[in-house]
């Protein structure tokens, strides 16, 4: 029997492929979803142990990869994780197909008979390690790596629980804002929300990245230094107004150049507002000069600033949304984007 372990960690990988090779399975390994579901095409594998959290393709995805895919669905998948606990993840877990749902740390033999019985096989014995031929070691070395598992996952939540905090700080610029401009919690984050829905499905690698969700939520917060009798006028800008509301994404980039580890969500707040055909800004980039996340983002924003309603307006049916995207195709929107965003608004409105 061949079992695929999926990880992004190179010593968890080492870890499950001995535990699997001394109970006597052939043991492959991958680093994230995209890698595994290469493997798995190449050389199908008898089970999927796959860690959750991982750049690319994360392990729900890749679950549900591999149980809509004709060629794979009948590979049992066994979730392994240490970040993803909740009963609601759990939930999520088997939903999408899951056989297993196991939670790090394990002892060498809670895993072995989790995956016997995901294989509906007994459990295999251990077999003592060729090498060392001494049992003692073998079993305090079973414990070490235990441990070490164990420490491995509290590092990894600290991490984690300080990343949400980060992105949590983050969301609650954006509600400020909203407050400002006189719209609901709800509407000021749905165009980020719909834009990382959009990311996962045209530019995964991309999606993967914090910052580029935290660049979605942040996208206008250069408003909150523009007068709030501005951010809420109905009758038509002036030009200094206008000329003012247009430096708003440089400078709002340009102050947060000075907080630390921002990536990608400069690119956004900055360019969000740039033009496929150059007359856009504040830099009047044109075409692919301008960064992907932020002609992502422009057509989720555009969408949900059609569709939602404000103090000064109604808001306009989807249909007149998708209407005037398509009609700035190659002028205001990246071309290749357009339909690809059409289809995933059609499709999620769909019953």
């Amino acid at each position: 029997m061949k079992i695929l372990v999926v990880d992004d960690l190179s010593y968890n990988r080492r870890t499950l492929r001995s535990i699997f090779l001394h109970a006597g399975y052939d043991v492959a390994t991958a680093e994230d979803g995209v890698a595994a579901l290469e493997a798995a095409r190449a050389e199908p594998p008898d089970l999927i142990v796959t860690d959750i959290l991982m750049p690319r393709l994360d392990g729900f995805q890749l679950c549900r990869t591999v149980r809509t895919d004709p060629d794979l669905q009948h590979i049992p998948v066994v979730f392994y994780t240490g970040s993803y606990s909740d009963p609601a993840d759990r939930e999520l877990g088997f939903s999408i197909g899951a056989a297993a749902y196991l939670v790090k740390p394990l002892e060498p033999r809670e895993l072995i008979e989790a995956v016997a019985t995901v294989l509906k096989q007994p459990a295999p014995v251990l077999r003592p390690r060729s090498e060392i031929g001494d049992r003692w070691t073998s079993a305090y070395a079973d414990r070490l790596a235990a441990k070490l598992q164990v420490k491995v996952a509290e590092l990894h939540q600290a991490y984690v629980a300080l990343d949400d905090t980060y992105t949590g700080t983050v969301a609650a610029f954006n509600l400020a804002l909203s407050g400002r401009e006189g719209t609901s919690p709800l509407d000021a984050e749905r165009p980020a929300y719909l834009a990382r829905i959009f990311c996962e499905r045209v530019a995964p690698d991309l999606a993967a990245d914090p910052n580029v969700f935290r660049g979605f939520l942040l996208h206008d917060i250069g408003k909150l230094m523009l007068p709030d009798g501005l951010l809420k006028k109905a009758t038509p800008l002036t030009d200094d107004e206008r000329a003012l509301l247009r430096r708003q994404p440089g400078i709002a980039a340009d102050i947060l150049r000075n907080v630390p580890g921002m990536g990608r969500a400069l690119e956004i707040v900055r360019c969000h507002n740039e033009w496929w055909n150059g007359s856009g800004y504040p830099d009047g980039l044109a075409g692919e000069n301008i960064p992907l996340a932020a002609r992502i983002f422009a057509l989720a924003d555009a969408f949900e600033a059609i569709v939602a309603e404000r103090p000064y307006r109604a808001g306009r049916t989807s249909a007149e949304a998708v209407a005037e995207i398509r009609r700035q195709a190659g002028v205001q929107f990246d071309p290749t984007l357009v339909e690809p965003f059409v289809a995933m608004v059609q499709q999620m409105q769909s019953p």
